[in-house]
């Protein structure tokens, strides 16, 4: 049935409250007015032929709403209300007024040979609301649930206002030339929801914002839901700071109109993308036809809710021309290599760390002049050097098994060690006897430590040391060079009890064997007397620790030759009474 309005029903065309079941309502050559707060239900299509359509009620088409005429959706006081179940139609002048238009069917479309601009635009209902032309909304486009496809056209928003564009779960979504424009003015984060249902349905949005915008700037965005390479952006075509690039999709951002600096963000679903992101690759053509990496991105896990995450290009990006973007993993860098540069030969537990490396992936160590003795793919490591001399120790990760960071590197110094070994001229020790302790290293830049077991100790290189009663002393000597490198040893002196009488003696001042001396350890009582061939006492000495030094009671030297002694004693408990003879040599 077919209901037709024309210049003869002028006066019967201003609506105040009707119902018309029509499936076409023809408005021809007349002005058609809907008062405010009226309601019109029109259960079929609407075409206006070169006529005027005021509404400022509210008019439910369950049909398409074809405008050949003049329309006008509202006035400026908020009124004007249009609810289309098919497509909208604009073919000569529509004017919104600050009116809403909202399409509440099944996969409609939004058509025409002239573009609409709605002032208010709400997609209700259900399946995709479709673009076959480009379309204008001036203050606010509210998505609901649903998809906007603009296909190859282009949906603007011209309001200024952050919260221009509202949604629950829609999104916009583009093909070839199409995208979703916002004009934007303020330095605050502006959404764009594209996402696509090409394939995988995937929501994928973008976040701007502009750092001290001084005027409009017009971003143009599309969300490409397909391998980037089919769209000649070949993925493996990338500097050598990118590590691979998503492989599912990639959006088109393109700064249309103004250049302030802006921040870029996007978010993806951790559940349905296979990699946690780190950063935003650009497709440059300067420095050759690749994805380069954009910088020091951040990525945030669980935001904003925890199934998906959000990288991000901070401190103003500029170059949107190409436009071109793609989420990728940009080579990590690892910074933080603890290393023992300087360390002496033999030195255990030589260890090397690499603090904050990129996870997950293998360490990979290079030693040169030693051998790793520990795990090589762990975070440290041990080296045990082979030589004195310098080494190198290098690290670097594989991440993935294709991606390898940066690697860092540090020389090594291995300081040779002394090799402390002690040597002496005893071997037994009687009480008071002079000990020499001697090493064998015979360098004087070095610092020596010795302890001689009885509470006393020097830093001499070759020291001298009496003990003062029998027993088993443990020597010990520390010696360290000028690298401080260390070494240590010990030695045994055994201090024994009893008596022993040497038969010669040479007092020539050459400081060994100058007195006919006889040690002993433990002594109680002690008588030492020596006489001449004549049978003249010529020494005497109660003092066990006292010898004779070739010497005359008169001072003078004894000649050399064969000499007598009577020696009495009461020592560790053995009573001497001795006689002998001792030769004193002179040379």
């Amino acid at each position: 049935m077919l209901f037709a309005f024309k210049r003869l029903l002028f006066i019967a065309a201003f609506i105040s409250t009707a119902a018309v079941n029509a499936q076409l309502v023809t408005v021809n050559d007349i002005h058609f007015h809907v008062s405010v707060d009226a309601v019109v239900q029109i259960n079929g299509d609407v075409h206006t032929i070169d006529s005027c359509f005021y509404n400022l009620g509210n008019v439910h088409i369950e049909g398409s709403y074809i405008n050949d005429g003049i329309t006008y959706g509202g006035d400026y006081a908020g009124n004007g209300f249009f609810e289309v179940f098919n497509d909208w139609e604009n073919n000569q002048e529509f004017n919104s007024g600050l009116g809403l238009v909202s399409l509440n069917g099944y996969n409609q479309w939004i058509k025409g040979t002239q573009i609409s601009s709605f002032n208010n635009l709400l997609l209700t209902g259900t399946g995709v609301k479709f673009q076959e032309i480009d379309a204008i909304v001036t203050n606010n486009l509210d998505l609901t649930d649903r998809e906007l496809a603009t296909e190859t056209n282009i949906m603007h928003v011209n309001n200024v206002d952050v919260n221009a564009i509202s949604r629950t779960t829609g999104f916009v979504s583009s093909l070839a030339n199409g995208s979703l424009n916002r004009q934007m003015l303020l330095p605050q984060p502006y959404l764009f929801p594209v996402g696509s249902s090409v394939g995988i349905q995937r929501y994928r949005p973008v976040i701007l914002k502009m750092s001290n915008p001084s005027d409009t700037n017009i971003f143009a965005i599309r969300m490409v839901n397909n391998l980037a390479t089919d769209d000649g952006y070949d993925i493996w075509l990338r500097d050598d700071t990118v590590c691979f690039s998503n492989m599912q999709y990639y959006h088109l951002i393109d700064q249309a109109q103004g250049n302030a600096p802006t921040d870029v963000t996007v978010q993806y679903d951790m559940v349905q993308d296979p990699y946690d992101w780190n950063s935003i690759a650009h497709w440059q053509t300067t420095g050759g036809n690749m994805w380069h990496n954009t910088g020091n991105n951040y990525s945030y896990l669980g935001q904003p809710t925890p199934t998906t995450a959000i990288v991000k290009i901070p401190n103003g990006w500029t170059n949107f021309n190409p436009h071109p973007f793609i989420l990728s993993y940009k080579k990590p860098i690892i910074t933080d290599l603890i290393c023992s540069s300087e360390l002496c030969f033999g030195d255990t537990g030589s260890t090397y760390t690499l603090n904050g490396g990129a996870n997950p992936g293998d360490y990979e160590w290079t030693v040169t002049g030693g051998a790793i003795i520990t795990d090589p793919t762990d975070s440290t490591i041990v080296v045990d050097w082979s030589n004195p001399g310098n080494g190198t120790v290098a690290v670097s990760q594989n991440i993935f098994g294709f991606c390898n960071t940066n690697e860092l590197s540090c020389n090594v110094v291995i300081h040779p060690k002394p090799d402390a070994i002690i040597i002496s001229d005893t071997n037994n020790i009687f009480e008071h006897d002079l000990v020499h302790l001697m090493d064998t290293i015979n360098t004087s830049n070095y610092t020596y430590t010795w302890e001689f077991g009885d509470g006393y100790g020097n830093n001499l290189q070759n020291p001298y040391h009496e003990y003062e009663n029998p027993g088993d002393y443990t020597v010990s000597y520390l010696v360290e060079n000028e690298f401080g490198c260390k070494d240590t040893a010990s030695y045994i002196v055994h201090v024994v009890s009893g008596a022993v009488i040497p038969n010669v003696f040479t007092p020539n001042g050459d400081g060994f064997n100058d007195n006919f001396y006889i040690k002993n350890s433990g002594s109680k009582s002690f008588a030492l007397q020596i006489f001449n061939r004549w049978g003249n006492l010529i020494f005497e000495t109660n003092n066990p620790h006292v010898g004779w030094d070739g010497k005359t009671q008169a001072g003078l030297e004894a000649p050399s030759g064969t000499y007598y002694f009577i020696f009495k004693g009461d020592i560790a408990d053995k009573i001497y009474n001795e006689t002998g003879t001792v030769t004193l040599v002179r040379e």
